[in-house]
């Protein structure tokens, strides 16, 4: 899942996500920019572990942490690939979810 993907939110804002090699992760989302990290499971089968740190504002939750997972596949083509990320904030009053491929 390394590389830059561009995501949709549920409410159709777009997502700059771009994940490292070392699983580091930054973003950024109508000019609020978050970093964090995605973990692979030790099941090994595309499945990943979120963690969020929100920027300042702009961002809707400013300076606040976050937690999930992510899912990557391919999609029956055998080319695009496919990932949705799922989160919550940390006392899980906000959570949503990112589709995209590439």
């Amino acid at each position: 899942i390394t590389g830059n993907w561009s995501l949709g939110a549920l409410d159709g804002t777009n997502v700059a996500l771009t994940v490292a090699t070392n699983s580091a992760l930054t973003g950024t989302s109508g000019g609020c920019s978050f970093t964090g990290t995605l973990t692979p499971r030790p099941s090994g089968k595309n499945v990943f572990n979120l963690a969020l740190t929100f920027g300042a504002a702009p961002c809707a939750l400013p300076n606040q942490t976050g937690t999930g997972i992510a899912l990557s596949y391919l999609l029956s083509n055998g080319v695009t690939r496919q990932l949705i990320v799922a989160g919550v904030n940390a006392d899980r009053t906000s959570g949503t979810a990112l589709f995209g491929t590439r």
